[in-house]
């Protein structure tokens, strides 16, 4: 499995128990269990993939056994996907009198296709641009704030209040954030590498 802190092993032994001190070896790296699950080990993920080579070898085996098996795996780079839809009810842009219309935003963030937490997610807003039907555009931006985030695991859900010129002609919306990596690391500072995510 894929998850943010790696790829996940789970090692069991013929009888389908899971091997206490599992260890899985990967292009001479040994990764040994984590915590005090019995057979799970995380194996990290790539700095980069080689072109055409996909697929890796790993040896997973058990502190107690001389015994192994040969597995082969893709193991990807850390690379996180945002997702979102963001609407707003046209009855709300264009009722007479209304100077503020509820932007709904939906959102979900994916490492590979598998759901991970939104509470990943660092330093999130929402920029609203508007349009008048003379050319003046303005731009609002809403912070999303740690509590939002950490709301539901799997949804990043609000309203936004947009304020609403006169005489809109055109209005478009932006979700921007940013994951700290586990993994990948800044080859200046060697701190965590940030990657930015935005969607419209």
């Amino acid at each position: 499995d894929i998850t943010p802190a790696g790829h996940s092993f789970l090692v069991f032994w013929e009888d389908g128990t899971p091997a206490d001190g599992a260890k899985v070896c990967v292009e001479q790296s040994v990764y040994e269990q984590e915590g005090a699950q019995a057979g799970l080990v995380l194996v990290p993920f790539a700095d980069e993939v080689a072109r055409g080579q996909p697929r890796v070898s790993a040896v997973l085996g058990c502190a107690q056994s001389s015994m192994g098996a040969l597995k082969t795996f893709e193991q990807r780079t850390e690379v996180y996907e945002l997702s979102a839809s963001m609407a707003i009810e046209p009855e709300s842009m264009w009722s007479t009198g209304q100077a503020t219309a509820p932007l709904t935003v939906s959102a979900r963030l994916f490492l590979h296709g598998t759901p991970v937490p939104v509470s990943l997610l660092r330093e999130a807003k929402v920029t609203v641009t508007t349009e008048e039907v003379d050319g003046t555009s303005r731009k609002q931006k809403v912070l999303v704030s740690a509590e939002e985030l950490q709301r539901n695991r799997e949804w990043l859900s609000l309203q936004v209040p947009v304020a609403l010129p006169e005489r809109l002609q055109h209005m478009c919306a932006r979700l921007e954030a940013h994951v700290a990596a586990g993994w990948r690391r800044d080859m200046a500072t060697g701190e965590a590498d940030v990657q930015h995510l935005s969607v419209e």
